[in-house]
C-alpha cells in the first residue's frame, strides 16, 4: 500500500509506490542506464497546453527561478506533463517554478542551504552538515544525480486559470528557509491544501511520475528516485551538454573542497 494512502485511496496505474520517503543521498548506488546523454531538452513553454501551463513566476513574482532552462525538460517528461493535464479539473493547471537545473546552479543551491543551516547549527560537523543539507537539495557527489540535473524532475504547484493565482497548498519551498509543511503528508495542513496535494498527486501517479516526499511539490520521471520506487534502473542520468550548463568549470568535484567552500562563506558572511 502506498504511503499516501494514509490520506487518500490513490490510484495505482501500474506505480509501485507514489512517494520516496528517503534521502535523495541515499539513491547514489542506483544505477543508470542512460540512452542518449548529449539529449537535447524541450521548452514546455512552446508546446499548446491551452492556457494550463506557465512559469510559477507570472502566476506570483516572487518565484522566479534562477534556471535559465527552468522550463525544459525531457521530452519524456512533457509527456507526463501532458497526461497529468488531462487527469485535473479544468479548471486547475500547472505552475512549474523549475524542470532542468545546471549542476553548477544545483551547487549554488547546495552550498546557499548548508550556510543556512551550518548559521543555524554551528556545531554540526562537516559529515553532519552535509547530510542535512541533502535532505532538501540533491547532493552532486557520491554516486549521487540531481533529480533536476537529469532534466526528469520538476517542481510544480497548481493554479487557477481563469484568475491565474496559485492554490493554496501550504507554503513553497525549502530554498527561502525552513518550511514545516513541505512534506507532502505534512500534519497540520488545512482542508484546502489537503485537496490541492491530493489532485496534484493522483495526477502525478496517473501520469507515471514519482514524489519525493519532503517536498509536495517536486514529481520525477525516468531519475534515481523513480528508478528506486519502481525496482528499475534510472533512465536518465546528467544532461551532458555544455551548451545549457555554462558555468560547468565552477563545479566542485571533491567532498573536502566542497565543504572548505561553505564553511568559509559562512565566515565571509555572504
Amino acid at each position: 500500500m502506498s504511503p499516501f494512502n494514509r490520506h487518500i485511496a490513490l490510484p495505482r496505474y501500474g506505480v509501485k509506490e507514489a512517494i520516496f520517503d528517503g534521502d535523495i543521498a541515499d539513491l547514489a548506488g542506483v544505477r543508470v542506464v542512460e540512452k542518449d546523454p548529449e539529449t537535447h531538452l524541450v521548452n514546455l513553454s512552446t508546446i499548446g497546453f491551452d492556457g494550463r501551463l506557465c512559469a510559477m513566476a507570472s502566476c506570483d513574482a516572487r518565484y522566479q527561478s534562477r534556471s535559465l532552462y527552468a522550463m525544459y525538460t525531457r521530452p519524456e517528461l512533457a509527456e507526463k506533463i501532458k497526461l497529468m493535464l488531462a487527469i485535473l479539473p479544468l479548471h486547475l493547471g500547472i505552475a512549474v517554478y523549475e524542470a532542468f537545473r545546471p549542476v553548477s546552479l544545483q551547487q549554488t543551491y547546495f552550498i546557499a542551504k548548508a550556510v543556512e543551516l551550518g548559521k543555524e547549527y554551528p556545531s554540526w560537523s562537516d559529515d553532519r552538515l552535509y547530510r542535512e543539507t541533502s535532505k532538501w537539495v540533491a547532493p552532486f557527489l557520491d554516486g549521487c544525480i540531481p533529480p533536476h540535473c537529469t532534466g526528469g524532475a520538476i517542481d510544480l504547484v497548481l493554479f487557477d486559470v481563469a484568475t491565474k493565482t496559485l492554490v493554496d497548498m501550504g507554503k513553497f519551498g525549502v530554498l527561502w528557509g525552513e518550511n514545516p509543511i513541505a512534506a507532502t503528508l505534512s500534519e497540520g495542513l488545512s482542508d484546502a491544501q489537503k485537496r490541492h496535494r491530493t489532485l496534484l498527486m493522483h495526477a502525478a501517479v496517473f501520469a507515471g511520475l514519482s514524489n519525493y516526499g519532503k517536498e509536495y511539490w517536486h514529481v520525477a520521471y525516468g531519475d534515481q528516485m523513480w528508478g528506486a520506487l519502481n525496482d528499475r534502473r534510472a533512465v536518465f542520468g546528467p544532461v551532458k551538454n555544455e551548451a545549457y550548463d555554462p558555468d560547468i568549470h565552477t563545479i566542485c568535484h571533491d567532498k573536502p573542497a566542497l565543504m572548505k567552500r561553505i564553511r568559509d562563506t559562512m565566515q565571509s558572511g555572504l
